[in-house]
């Protein structure tokens, strides 16, 4: 198992190491998709790699033919170049990425094996994350994805040895689940190994935001809002927001200018982080989750 310690590769992300002395990587999503198509190629000669459209490939090997979309890896890419700086190559960027061609290949293959229950797991992620899903699965089928709050949603993935992937709709068949019964195993299961990371009500501070850090199931916490509320009840209320997929933060919901200041800080942290997430800052109810107006997207 991944252990929550490994980075996310979802099914529509695709990373890849570029080779030393390439060609500066184009910042255009055309000559973007051209590049890495050719360097999943050179890295993998016996795939077959077609380009289906700007920031799409079609991949056949082994039998098996994969759709990857690379429009996340793009925009993120290209805003954190942005960010460090507006001469910094992009070759650079991805020559730190933590997966590498091979890895991508064998996430692929270990999606053909067969999904046992004890690997469901569930991730948070955004509404467009649930867009690009969308499109890849076209008429076969939706997403197994509840929302959660503003443009925040859970979606059912398995947990693999070196990747994570979104839950498809021939998994239903595999494991002979509905969508309910399927998000809901892996929202048991995501709990059970996640649950003891937020903090109780005794080590709360009502003067302090309190930051989660960690791995890419992070955000995870935040489908959950039944292990917030001890915690919500000792603050005399919560407030919280998920900035990126690896940090959560909170604080006591203490009134219009704790909404500011966690925003101020959610700010920094989306500006800054290689998986940014959300602005949205939500206020703990005990229905769940309820975003909150005033705070500035």
């Amino acid at each position: 198992m991944i252990g929550f310690g490994k980075f996310v590769c979802m099914m529509a992300i695709a990373l890849w190491a570029v080779p030393a002395g390439a060609d500066e990587v184009p910042a255009d999503a055309v000559g973007f998709t051209v590049f890495l198509a050719k360097a999943f190629q050179n890295a993998q000669p016996n795939a077959g790699v077609t380009i289906a459209g700007p920031l799409h490939l079609t991949i056949k090997q082994n039998g098996e033919t994969w759709e990857t979309y690379l429009y996340i890896r793009f925009t993120l890419i290209a805003c954190a170049t942005a960010r460090i700086s507006a001469r910094k190559p992009l070759r650079s960027m991805l020559r730190k990425s933590p997966l590498h061609v091979e890895e991508i290949a064998a996430s692929h293959n270990e999606a053909s094996k067969p999904v046992e229950r004890s690997a469901l797991r569930v991730v948070v992620r955004q509404t467009e994350y649930v867009n690009e899903i969308k499109a890849h699965l076209g008429s076969s089928g939706d997403p197994i994805a509840e929302p959660v709050c503003g443009d925040l949603w859970t979606i059912g993935v398995v947990d693999q040895p070196t990747t994570i992937r979104v839950l498809k709709p021939s998994d239903l068949t595999a494991l002979d689940l509905s969508p309910d019964e399927i998000l809901a195993l892996a929202k048991q299961n995501t709990k059970a190994a996640l649950g003891d990371r937020v903090p109780s009500g005794k080590d709360a501070g009502k003067d302090s935001i309190g930051v989660l850090v960690g791995d890419s199931y992070t955000a995870s916490l935040f489908a959950f809002p039944e292990i917030w509320a001890p915690l919500a009840h000792a603050l005399g209320g919560l407030i919280a927001t998920v900035p990126s997929t690896d940090r959560l933060l909170f604080t006591a919901d203490y009134g219009p200018d704790a909404v500011v200041t966690l925003q101020k800080v959610a700010n920094v942290d989306f500006n800054t982080a290689m998986r940014p997430l959300s602005h949205v800052v939500c206020r703990w109810t005990e229905k769940g989750w309820v975003e909150i107006p005033t705070a500035q997207q």
